[in-house]
């Protein structure tokens, strides 16, 4: 899960925590940044696909 965070996207997060803050909307910095409406801070990385291998076999099996 460590590499699913984006230190660097969360550091400016921080800006727009702060003014939520101030605002009263928010409390808490890491429910802040996990909410389901603050996914495109890009703090969360999304979970991508595995990369697949590759056949460069001169005759692939058909799969």
């Amino acid at each position: 899960m460590r590499d699913r965070i984006s230190l660097e996207m969360t550091y400016r997060g921080l800006y727009h925590f702060s003014v939520a803050y101030d605002k009263g909307q928010a409390d808490d910095p890491v429910k802040y940044f996990t909410a389901q409406e603050n996914q495109d801070l890009g703090v969360v990385k999304s979970v991508r696909k595995p990369v697949s291998q590759m056949d460069l076999s001169p005759f692939p099996a058909p799969s």
